[in-house]
This record gives structure tokens, C-alpha cells and sequence, in this order.
């Protein structure tokens, strides 16, 4: 399910903006670039584990039965499952429109402001140029209601 909602929001942002005028092509092609291999990822995950779940080899239920609840237990493990299972770990490092690794990003820069809203944040490292935090604050003067400019105290980013 959190795949299908994540699917639905990557589209509809981007069709409203390409809609009313906003977006291009380009923007609407990064929807396939940015969910294809995530679909791909639960697939090939919902495959494996129906295939560990679901063995007739008797030594396979075995090696199961004893290696799940150990590492299960591990924070490691836990970690990654929950990152998984809810879509929180989910990157676009290929997608048209992202620059790096396409992770969330989260730091004290994203409060303040006038919230979140439904805008998006442009974040710029204080170690940034003068052209690039320039480029970053006419994109957002253009578009005021779909971002906005932060400033990030974390710097590298």
C-alpha cells in the first residue's frame, strides 16, 4: 500500500504543475526514472520472501526457522525492515530532476518558516557558491507557492 501511495503522489505533484503550466516533459519522464526501480525492488522483495516463506526443502525451513528470529532481533535489521516496509528509505539517485544521492533529507534547517505546507524545500549548504544559492533563490522567487528556499547550517550537503 505505501508503494501505491508513494507512486500516486511521485505523478499527481508533477501532472498538477505540468497542468497548470508549471512543469515540462522532462519533469513528468522523471516519474518512470524515479519509481520504476522501486516497484522493481518490491517485486524482486515480495518474490524472495515468498520463496523463503514458502520452501519445500526441508533444510531451507530449517535454516529459516533458525536464522529469522536471530537476526531479527539485531537493530541493524530492524532498522532496514522498517526503513523498507515504510517507504522511508527510498531514494531517486537516478532520477532527471535530482542532483546526489536523492535521499530524504532531514535536519533543524526544515523547520521555521511558514511550515512545509505542499511546498517543497531547496536546501543550500552554507558552503555553497554565490551563483548556485543565486540560481536556487530565483527559482524559488518564480515559483513561491511550490518551494521554498532554506538554508542548511549542515554543510557538504
Amino acid at each position: 500500500m505505501n508503494t501505491g501511495l508513494h507512486d500516486v503522489w511521485n505523478v499527481v505533484w508533477k501532472l498538477d504543475l505540468f497542468l497548470h503550466g508549471r512543469g515540462n516533459e522532462r519533469l513528468l519522464d522523471s516519474y518512470s526514472a524515479e519509481r520504476l526501480p522501486v516497484i522493481k525492488h518490491v517485486i524482486e522483495t515480495t518474490d524472495f520472501l515468498t520463496k523463503a516463506t514458502g520452501t519445500s526443502s526441508k533444510f531451507a525451513q530449517a535454516l529459516r526457522d533458525t536464522i529469522i528470529p536471530v537476526v531479527s532481533r539485531l537493530a541493524p535489521f530492524q532498522h532496514a525492515f522498517v526503513q523498507r516496509l515504510s517507504g522511508l528509505g527510498i531514494a531517486h539517485p537516478g532520477s532527471p530532476m535530482v542532483e546526489g544521492p536523492g535521499k530524504r533529507y532531514f535536519d533543524d534547517s526544515i523547520r521555521g518558516g511558514r511550515g512545509i505546507g505542499s511546498r517543497f524545500l531547496v536546501i543550500i549548504g552554507d558552503d555553497k557558491g554565490s551563483s548556485i544559492k543565486e540560481a536556487a533563490k530565483r527559482l524559488c522567487e518564480s515559483f513561491p507557492d511550490v518551494v521554498e528556499l532554506r538554508s542548511s547550517w549542515k554543510s557538504g550537503r
